[in-house]
């Protein structure tokens, strides 16, 4: 699935994480996710 919601300079774990909740969305489902990068900063995707 193709996404236009990532941003390049986020890296791939919060990427990822978009392009999976795009992807549950998509299904009519509701979830998120935790992304904690390597520095410890802490985004939550919903």
């Amino acid at each position: 699935m193709v996404t236009h919601n990532g941003d390049s300079g986020r890296g791939a774990r919060y990427n990822s994480a978009v392009k999976y909740i795009d992807y549950r969305k998509a299904l009519g489902e509701t979830c998120m996710a935790v992304v904690v990068s390597e520095d410890a900063n802490v985004d939550i995707v919903t």
